[in-house]
């Protein structure tokens, strides 16, 4: 609410799990939580989304610091400039 109250355009990339939690203006899913290998596939086309919607912030998940999970969080913290919100 505060985003939209700035006039940003805002966004969550989510897992299929969570997606129904979130209520952004875009709720975008990333792919299923039981499969990683799944959500690291379509975190680049999500991403590339993101861009061409225009999204000025973008809230994501955090997943497992450990596997495939690693250089999904690792490639979000790159996207993000290594800001990180913690809730």
């Amino acid at each position: 609410a505060e985003n939209d109250a700035a006039g940003l355009n805002t966004a969550v990339i989510a897992s299929e799990e969570n997606v129904d939690l979130y209520r952004a203006p875009h709720v975008i899913n990333i792919g299923s939580r039981a499969h990683e290998t799944e959500v690291a596939a379509n975190l680049y086309d999500v991403l590339r989304r993101m861009d061409e919607m225009q999204i000025d912030r973008i809230y994501a998940e955090s997943f497992a610091g450990e596997g495939i999970g690693t250089a999904i969080m690792n490639r979000l913290l790159k996207a993000a400039g290594h800001r990180v919100l913690h809730v």
